[in-house]
């Protein structure tokens, strides 16, 4: 970690989305206040079992995932933990762009929670991989950080299976160029196989093209259950 990300990230009394002053001890702890905490919009059931979004009269599946295998054939199920409204650029914003390693805590019990609905104990934790430059520029592995920042047996569990080489960034691509521009650039670089089932996490999930990516390498790596959890869902 960079010298200046640790000072950046040193205990302070003010909360990194609002700069309001923090009361207690447990708020510093994640650099954030009560109130900026509940300004998200947690994603709650009913949700789509197969994509995990949002569903408002259907029950089980929503229509694009029934009767097929939905916008996600590689993954068998995506799950997030809030919607991306409101603050939620703003928190993406104090974390990756600011540096503000604490939210790592936080989101990590976002996380947590949502990990243990499917979680077993074979499962194998691992990260939707960034491109050398953009860890460079950042000073840390925002993604690793996540997990890093998790319960202990979560933690054991993470594997870094997979690697990705340069490329255009998918921020300044349309939804349909997305996919395209993955192509080739995502590799397995893990450990030989231990178990048949693998989660990818990964902070926010837009178009899916980078989580459909993953598992399509990992499905062809041996894994045949892979699931995705990210924080935000656009």
């Amino acid at each position: 970690m960079k010298l200046s990300n640790f000072l950046y990230n040193f205990p302070g009394l003010e909360c990194c989305i609002c700069a309001n002053y923090l009361v207690d001890s447990s708020s510093r702890l994640l650099g954030i206040c009560h109130s900026c905490a509940n300004s998200l919009h947690p994603i709650s059931e009913p949700f789509c079992s197969k994509c995990g979004i949002s569903l408002l009269s259907e029950q089980g599946d929503c229509l694009d995932c029934r009767p097929y295998e939905g916008p996600f054939p590689h993954l068998k199920m995506l799950r997030s933990c809030y919607h991306y409204w409101g603050s939620a650029a703003d928190f993406l914003l104090a974390y990756k762009k600011h540096s503000w390693i604490k939210l790592a805590n936080f989101f990590a019990r976002a996380l947590e929670k949502s990990l243990s609905e499917f979680w077993t104990s074979e499962m194998v934790l691992t990260t939707a991989p960034s491109t050398f430059l953009s860890r460079h520029m950042r000073g840390f592995d925002h993604t690793k950080a996540l997990v890093t920042a998790m319960k202990p047996h979560y933690r054991r569990s993470f594997q870094r299976l997979l690697v990705r080489k340069p490329g255009a960034s998918q921020k300044s691509l349309g939804r349909d160029q997305r996919s395209s521009n993955l192509i080739g650039k995502i590799a397995y670089a893990g450990p030989k196989r231990t178990s048949n089932c693998v989660t990818i996490i990964d902070d926010v999930c837009t178009s899916g093209a980078t989580l459909s990516c993953c598992a399509a390498v990992l499905k062809e790596a041996g894994f045949e259950k892979v699931y995705a959890l990210t924080l935000f869902r656009d």
